[in-house]
């Protein structure tokens, strides 16, 4: 078989699937975009997506959440205004977002588009319930903190600042960004220096000093309140 017409079956797959997942989809809650749905539920962003390995001839479906929580403080601290605003698939695919981790995993072969689509759907809808049942058991820092052996790369290293600082766990993250560590994709944003001049900025300095700012707010507040707890 050509290149050519290789390219065109695997098109032509893709497309067939993407046909069948409205339907496989419809009246269970998610929202399509592209080739992944997502959903909100309660406190956390869930997402599904389904990848063509079409040299083999098989078909990857991942299952990743994260609280919905996340997203809107790394927004604030790197001062991204108006995503909140997003079709709630922005927390996926989206500018300035942070990658949600991979909680299932299933590999199948190629069948009928139509079928895999319906049973990429069940993957989805079943792994979303086991994980439901999991996540508030421990604090998505702690979830990260296992998972960091797998991640050599750093891809979730702007996840896990973040989950450490919506705990409100100041001290850990700036041990965290103070340590060696893996940066995955940097996420970088144009701020002005001392003489104005704009400087390239990497989150992961203004979390930084984000983290230093909320431990001194935390302290002096309690300082605070320290006459009235006697």
């Amino acid at each position: 078989m050509g290149v050519r017409e290789d390219d065109r079956q695997r098109k032509a797959y893709g497309k067939a699937w993407e046909a069948g997942l409205r339907p496989a989809m419809k009246g269970k809650g998610w929202r399509k975009y592209w080739s992944s749905i997502s959903r909100r539920d309660g406190l956390w962003f869930i997402c599904a997506e389904c990848v063509l390995l079409w040299p083999t001839r098989r078909l990857q479906f991942l299952l990743q959440a994260k609280p919905m929580t996340l997203d809107p403080l790394l927004w604030e601290i790197i001062g991204a205004q108006g995503n909140d605003t997003q079709p709630l698939s922005f927390r996926k695919w989206g500018t300035f977002t942070c990658e949600p981790p991979i909680f299932a995993e299933k590999i199948v072969e190629c069948g009928a588009p139509e079928q895999m689509a319906v049973d990429f759907v069940q993957f989805a809808t079943s792994e979303r319930s086991s994980i439901l049942h999991e996540l508030p058991l421990k604090p998505f820092s702690t979830i990260l903190e296992t998972m960091a052996a797998k991640d050599s790369v750093g891809m979730l290293s702007t996840t896990r600042v973040l989950s450490l600082l919506d705990e409100e766990k100041y001290d850990d993250a700036i041990s965290f960004l103070t340590g060696n560590f893996a940066k995955g994709v940097s996420i970088n944003v144009a701020r002005p220096d001392a003489q104005g001049r704009m400087r390239s900025t990497s989150f992961f300095d203004l979390a930084h000093d984000y983290a230093l700012s909320q431990k001194g707010r935390a302290l002096a507040l309690d300082e605070a309140a320290a006459p009235y707890l006697i």
